[in-house]
């Protein structure tokens, strides 16, 4: 029989490789990630995340990856380089702040929180309006902004205490040099976790409401 030079020829006892399975779960889901799975599949969107946080974990191996960091990292991207800090409703915010507590008691990712409280008398609006540009003016892209009656809440995900304790002063000064506010109308409270000051993640979620309420 003439065999085609151009082709290998099997050593006797070859046996072509077997697909694992693994190697069949991954194919098989790479067969329904199609866009329309992705967006309407719970399931799917799920392995989708999955394997995002698996290719985030192979470009960045030194950060142990979820999928809270790159849905911020995306977020981050898709705003632009001449977009501002994210300024989101007040009801998102203790959602947002359980999704960080849950996320910091799992994988020990510190981060902190701002509450900065407006006092309502003497120009109350105008002085409120005058501490959200400067916190805007400080603040990340990748930090969120929550807006409430006379408070504004910050959450500034990977922000150890020594961070946080900088930037406070650098607001403060920035609010003193704000020519209609007073700094006696301004009180910030802020704090990281988890954190020695806290037993838990409820704690601290209590400590944020209980701010809120001042």
């Amino acid at each position: 029989m003439d065999v085609d030079p151009g082709l290998p020829i099997p050593c006797p006892g070859t046996v072509r490789p077997q697909m694992g399975t693994e190697t069949r779960k991954t194919a098989k889901i790479e067969m329904i990630l199609d866009y329309k799975s992705v967006t309407t599949d719970p399931k799917v969107a799920g392995r989708f995340a999955r394997r995002l946080v698996d290719e985030a974990a192979r470009l960045v191996p030194e950060k142990e990856w979820t999928v809270e960091d790159v849905r911020d990292v995306l977020s981050f991207a898709a705003s632009g380089d001449d977009a501002a800090v994210p300024v989101l409703d007040a009801r998102q915010y203790r959602k947002r702040l359980r999704e960080e507590v849950a996320r910091a008691e799992r994988y020990k990712q510190t981060f902190s929180t701002m509450i900065v409280g407006v006092d309502g008398t003497d120009g109350g609006d105008e002085v409120y309006s005058s501490v959200l540009d400067a916190l805007i003016e400080r603040l990340r892209k990748t930090d969120m902004v929550f807006l409430y009656k006379r408070h504004l809440a910050i959450i500034m995900p990977h922000t150890a205490a020594p961070v946080l304790s900088t930037l406070v002063g650098r607001i403060r000064a920035l609010i003193a040099a704000v020519a209609a506010t007073e700094v006696e109308q301004v009180l910030i409270d802020a704090t990281s976790f988890p954190s020695r000051d806290f037993a838990s993640g409820q704690a601290f979620l209590e400590w944020a409401d209980g701010k809120l309420k001042d």
